[in-house]
Protein backbone atom coordinates (compact mmCIF):
# COMPACT_ATOMS: atom_id res chain seq x y z
CA UNK A 1 0.00 0.00 0.00
CA UNK A 2 3.01 2.60 0.72
CA UNK A 3 4.29 1.52 -3.02
CA UNK A 4 1.11 2.30 -4.08
CA UNK A 5 1.36 5.81 -2.41
CA UNK A 6 4.24 6.67 -3.45
CA UNK A 7 4.04 6.46 -6.78
CA UNK A 8 0.90 8.35 -7.01
CA UNK A 9 2.94 10.80 -5.05
CA UNK A 10 5.58 11.24 -7.74
CA UNK A 11 2.86 10.55 -11.22
CA UNK A 12 1.17 13.46 -9.16
CA UNK A 13 4.26 15.60 -9.24
CA UNK A 14 5.56 14.64 -12.88
CA UNK A 15 2.08 15.89 -14.45
CA UNK A 16 1.03 19.07 -15.17
CA UNK A 17 -1.71 21.41 -17.30
CA UNK A 18 -0.82 23.67 -20.02
CA UNK A 19 -3.74 25.84 -21.70
CA UNK A 20 -2.14 28.42 -23.95
CA UNK A 21 -4.47 31.16 -25.00
CA UNK A 22 -3.88 34.82 -26.70
CA UNK A 23 -4.52 37.80 -25.20
CA UNK A 24 -6.82 39.44 -27.65
CA UNK A 25 -6.69 43.24 -28.29
CA UNK A 26 -10.15 44.78 -27.64
CA UNK A 27 -10.52 48.02 -27.84
CA UNK A 28 -7.74 48.95 -25.41
CA UNK A 29 -6.13 52.34 -25.03
CA UNK A 30 -3.31 54.03 -23.15
CA UNK A 31 -4.98 55.45 -20.43
CA UNK A 32 -3.66 58.60 -18.12
CA UNK A 33 -3.08 56.86 -14.62
CA UNK A 34 -3.27 59.25 -11.32
CA UNK A 35 -2.32 57.58 -7.88
CA UNK A 36 -1.90 59.44 -4.50
CA UNK A 37 -2.83 58.81 -1.01
CA UNK A 38 -3.70 61.76 0.79
CA UNK A 39 -3.87 62.07 4.56
CA UNK A 40 -5.00 65.08 6.65
CA UNK A 41 -2.00 67.23 7.94
CA UNK A 42 0.64 65.90 5.58
CA UNK A 43 2.03 66.62 2.25
CA UNK A 44 0.64 65.50 -1.07
CA UNK A 45 2.36 63.76 -3.32
CA UNK A 46 0.50 62.85 -6.91
CA UNK A 47 1.87 59.91 -9.02
CA UNK A 48 0.39 60.66 -12.89
CA UNK A 49 1.89 58.44 -15.77
CA UNK A 50 0.61 56.63 -18.89
CA UNK A 51 -1.22 52.99 -18.11
CA UNK A 52 -0.38 51.05 -21.40
CA UNK A 53 -2.13 47.79 -22.33
CA UNK A 54 -0.74 44.52 -21.84
CA UNK A 55 -1.04 44.05 -25.50
CA UNK A 56 1.43 47.25 -26.23
CA UNK A 57 4.08 45.62 -23.94
CA UNK A 58 6.62 45.75 -26.36
CA UNK A 59 6.37 49.25 -27.46
CA UNK A 60 5.39 49.48 -23.30
CA UNK A 61 6.52 53.78 -23.08
CA UNK A 62 4.98 55.19 -19.83
CA UNK A 63 6.18 58.49 -20.60
CA UNK A 64 4.19 61.50 -20.99
CA UNK A 65 4.23 64.60 -22.64
CA UNK A 66 2.91 67.80 -21.88
CA UNK A 67 1.34 66.98 -18.55
CA UNK A 68 -0.64 69.05 -16.85
CA UNK A 69 -2.57 68.74 -13.27
CA UNK A 70 -4.88 70.73 -11.40
CA UNK A 71 -5.44 70.71 -8.19
CA UNK A 72 -8.62 72.24 -6.12
CA UNK A 73 -9.48 71.94 -2.72
CA UNK A 74 -12.82 73.26 -1.61
CA UNK A 75 -13.15 74.86 -4.68
CA UNK A 76 -9.98 76.77 -4.95
CA UNK A 77 -7.13 75.85 -6.93
CA UNK A 78 -4.09 74.93 -5.03
CA UNK A 79 -0.08 75.37 -6.24
CA UNK A 80 1.58 72.41 -6.96
CA UNK A 81 5.53 72.03 -7.96
CA UNK A 82 5.84 69.10 -10.62
CA UNK A 83 9.05 66.75 -10.60
CA UNK A 84 10.02 64.49 -13.19
CA UNK A 85 9.35 60.82 -11.65
CA UNK A 86 11.19 57.57 -11.92
CA UNK A 87 8.58 56.06 -14.69
CA UNK A 88 8.46 58.61 -17.07
CA UNK A 89 5.89 60.16 -15.78
CA UNK A 90 5.41 63.19 -13.32
CA UNK A 91 4.95 63.74 -9.54
CA UNK A 92 2.99 66.80 -8.24
CA UNK A 93 3.55 67.80 -4.72
CA UNK A 94 0.98 70.31 -2.50
CA UNK A 95 1.08 71.61 0.94
CA UNK A 96 -1.45 69.44 3.56
CA UNK A 97 -4.80 69.65 3.76
CA UNK A 98 -7.01 69.06 6.83
CA UNK A 99 -9.42 66.56 7.19
CA UNK A 100 -12.85 67.21 5.19
CA UNK A 101 -11.33 69.03 2.60
CA UNK A 102 -12.89 68.30 -0.68
CA UNK A 103 -9.82 67.95 -3.67
CA UNK A 104 -10.61 67.89 -7.28
CA UNK A 105 -8.10 66.80 -9.75
CA UNK A 106 -8.35 67.07 -13.51
CA UNK A 107 -4.75 65.51 -15.40
CA UNK A 108 -3.90 65.52 -18.81
CA UNK A 109 -1.45 64.91 -21.31
CA UNK A 110 -0.29 64.92 -25.25
CA UNK A 111 -1.95 61.44 -26.69
CA UNK A 112 -4.42 60.52 -23.67
CA UNK A 113 -7.67 61.26 -22.42
CA UNK A 114 -8.28 63.65 -19.83
CA UNK A 115 -9.18 62.67 -16.36
CA UNK A 116 -11.04 63.67 -13.29
CA UNK A 117 -10.97 62.56 -9.78
CA UNK A 118 -12.15 63.91 -6.58
CA UNK A 119 -12.46 62.74 -2.87
CA UNK A 120 -12.95 63.99 1.10
CA UNK A 121 -9.52 63.97 2.55
CA UNK A 122 -9.71 61.49 5.70
CA UNK A 123 -9.30 61.81 9.47
CA UNK A 124 -5.73 60.93 11.07
CA UNK A 125 -5.13 56.73 10.39
CA UNK A 126 -6.14 55.51 13.87
CA UNK A 127 -4.26 54.50 16.48
CA UNK A 128 -2.32 51.40 15.58
CA UNK A 129 0.58 48.79 16.84
CA UNK A 130 2.65 46.45 14.32
CA UNK A 131 4.10 43.79 14.90
CA UNK A 132 6.56 41.31 12.92
CA UNK A 133 5.36 37.88 13.82
CA UNK A 134 7.42 36.15 11.56
CA UNK A 135 10.82 36.51 9.69
CA UNK A 136 12.08 34.13 7.11
CA UNK A 137 15.53 34.03 5.78
CA UNK A 138 16.36 32.54 2.29
CA UNK A 139 19.99 33.15 1.58
CA UNK A 140 19.77 36.98 1.15
CA UNK A 141 16.31 37.23 0.57
CA UNK A 142 14.33 38.12 3.81
CA UNK A 143 10.68 37.98 4.31
CA UNK A 144 8.72 39.07 7.05
CA UNK A 145 5.08 38.40 8.04
CA UNK A 146 3.51 41.55 9.46
CA UNK A 147 0.34 42.16 11.39
CA UNK A 148 -1.38 45.90 11.89
CA UNK A 149 -4.02 46.21 14.68
CA UNK A 150 -6.53 48.96 14.57
CA UNK A 151 -9.86 49.81 15.79
CA UNK A 152 -11.87 51.14 12.75
CA UNK A 153 -15.19 52.95 13.48
CA UNK A 154 -17.91 51.35 12.20
CA UNK A 155 -19.87 54.59 11.65
CA UNK A 156 -17.69 55.56 8.44
CA UNK A 157 -16.95 55.15 5.13
CA UNK A 158 -13.14 55.05 5.22
CA UNK A 159 -10.25 53.56 2.67
CA UNK A 160 -6.77 52.68 4.03
CA UNK A 161 -3.55 52.66 2.00
CA UNK A 162 -0.69 50.83 3.04
CA UNK A 163 3.10 52.21 1.90
CA UNK A 164 5.94 49.98 2.60
CA UNK A 165 9.37 51.64 2.52
CA UNK A 166 12.11 48.88 2.89
CA UNK A 167 15.70 50.51 4.16
CA UNK A 168 18.24 48.60 3.61
CA UNK A 169 20.80 47.76 5.85
CA UNK A 170 24.56 47.01 4.38
CA UNK A 171 26.70 45.38 6.25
Amino acid sequence: MKKILIIFGVILTITSCRYSFEIEKIGLETELCVRSMVCADSTVNILLHKAVPITDIEKMDTSIISPILTLKCNGEEVETVMYIADNGGRKFTADAFTAGDKLEIVASAEGVETIMASTIVPDEFPPYEIDTIEILSYGYEDEFNTVIHYQDNPDTQDYYGVSVELLMKLT
